[in-house]
């Protein structure tokens, strides 16, 4: 999951907004009333990003985390101009050529699952 997705780097309110905006789209769309999109994520949110991210709502590191160590580093916003590549000269005796990547604008990094 995507690093900026923690609901600690998200604006104030966030949550309270999604049953609103679920409602209204369900009016605008016709979705069947019984999915209640809002709701459930609204009831759900905190949870699965503390899930997900390891921090609570305050981007404090949660206490009892069970997904620590299976921690992995997400680049936010992995788009090619961030990203760059370089390959090695050959070595006579490699099968493969090696390749050198590096990676820029790290703002969104965060962990992940």
């Amino acid at each position: 999951s995507g690093s900026y997705w923690h609901l600690g780097l998200q604006p104030q309110g966030q949550l309270t907004k999604l049953r609103p905006n679920w409602q209204r789209l369900q009016s605008e769309f016709g979705f069947p009333a019984e999915w209640d999109l809002g709701a459930r994520l609204e009831r759900t949110a905190l949870q699965a990003s503390m899930q997900a991210h390891g921090l609570d709502a305050n981007h404090h590191k949660a206490t009892g985390w069970s997904n620590a160590k299976y921690q992995t580093i997400i680049h936010g916003d992995p788009k090619p101009p961030n990203f760059f590549f370089q390959q090695q000269p050959e070595v006579a005796c490699e099968q493969s050529p090696q390749l050198n990547v590096g990676v820029i604008d790290m703002q969104w990094c965060g962990c992940g699952l």
